[in-house]
């Protein structure tokens, strides 16, 4: 498993004697209100003071990135400014389809902060119209970061818009039936996927985030039925899973490979095949999640703290447990804490979306706004509840 992280203090956990009380009849306390407005106060300063537009036109690390971030605080307009210039039309390439590293993210950013109709509309259509590409085999990768349920997820969250889009759940449904057809080709009566020549486990890459974002957009397939108890079987003694096969040994710990990506596609198993086995595997890998602490790559939602903690969210909201509610608060409060920071490697784009602060500040917003059972990790959950 991941060596370099911070272990959370035992006396920092729920129930604890000297633990500070951050959950109070299942909601946060005005302690964790005060913590997590201090938190969210300096990280936006940092970003403030310290971001500057890189010219990275990804929703990854890349200036729509920092736009989505913009917009979930209430600065639409800035938002505007980095998502380009004025929609142009042009041939859509398999590269383009990549909700984190395509156009389609981008579009995407566009439509949610467009500030009129035709102008959502616009963006809209300028994704729904990549569908024949992202279905062909011109776009090889069937994954969540730069392949067909990452493009899927982009179709989902123009559905959660609930404006009338042409073609939307048409494309929704093609999108689910190749992504199937691909698993096919290579799993022969199950699903088998690959990504560069490697089967990949976890949310970002690999059969958790496939399983995940079929799932919420209604697949029932019950070859998607067996790669969920494939998936949960890929569980180690330790509670985590390996990042690839037939590599069996679980080394990380990050939302993009291991427990953290896997905890979603098993607490939305459970949602929809009401297994006892799913919902136990999903709180075994968020108590997985807890004991390996606080990641050192940084405070992002990819491979660092906030995504870790979604991950926690995600527990309590399948258990109603506020033991999870008030872990998800501790790793919330440590994010931009001086001691923490000390120990922690500077990432490649410390104000980024999925690497950087951009990501910490959505998390600790949520958590702030109390928005445990509204949102979710940016781009990846869909509808939680």
């Amino acid at each position: 498993m991941e060596t370099r992280c911070i272990p959370c203090r035992s006396q920092h956990d729920y129930g604890a004697p000297s633990a500070p009380n951050y959950v109070e009849n299942g909601e946060l306390s005005a302690t964790a209100t005060r913590a997590l407005d201090d938190v969210l106060r300096r990280v936006d300063d940092a970003i403030a003071r310290g971001w500057r537009r890189t010219g990275d036109d990804s929703v990854y690390v890349g200036d729509p990135g920092v736009a989505y971030y913009l917009m979930r605080r209430g600065d639409v307009d800035a938002a505007r400014e980095l998502v380009g210039p004025p929609f142009r039309p042009r041939p859509a390439k398999a590269k383009d389809c990549s909700i984190m590293c395509g156009r389609t993210g981008v579009d995407l950013i566009a439509a949610l902060c467009a500030p009129r109709e035709d102008a959502f509309l616009q963006r809209a259509a300028a994704i729904v119209e990549r569908t024949d590409v992202a279905c062909s085999e011109l776009l090889e990768a069937d994954e969540w970061l730069y392949g067909r349920v990452g493009f899927l997820r982009a179709l989902l969250e123009l559905r959660r818009e609930g404006r009338a889009v042409p073609g939307l759940d048409d494309a929704i449904r093609r999108v689910v039936a190749a992504t199937l057809a691909s698993g096919r080709r290579h799993g022969g009566d199950g699903l088998r996927y690959a990504w560069h020549g490697k089967e990949y486990v976890g949310a970002a890459h690999g059969y958790a985030g496939i399983l995940y974002l079929l799932l919420k957009a209604g697949c029932r397939d019950p070859a998607l039925r067996a790669l969920a108890y494939v998936l949960r079987g890929l569980e180690t003694r330790g509670g985590n899973w390996p990042s690839t096969l037939p590599d069996a040994r679980a080394k990380l710990v990050h939302f993009c490979h291991g427990a953290p990506g896997v905890v979603f596609a098993m607490a939305e198993a459970f949602r929809v095949y009401g297994d006892e086995a799913f919902r136990d595997a999903c709180l075994r890998g968020a108590e997985t999640v807890w004991h390996y602490g606080l990641l050192m790559k940084g405070p992002g939602l990819c491979h660092g703290v906030a995504g870790n903690g979604y991950a926690l969210l995600a527990a309590f909201r399948l258990s109603r447990d506020p033991m999870w509610l008030h872990r998800a608060v501790v790793f919330g409060t440590c994010i931009g804490d001086d001691g923490v920071c000390a120990r922690q490697r500077t990432p490649d784009n410390p104000f980024s979306l999925f690497e950087g602060l951009a990501g910490s500040a959505c998390f600790l917003r949520d958590l702030r706004e109390s928005r445990f059972f509204g949102a979710g990790l940016p781009l990846y959950e869909v509808e939680v509840g």
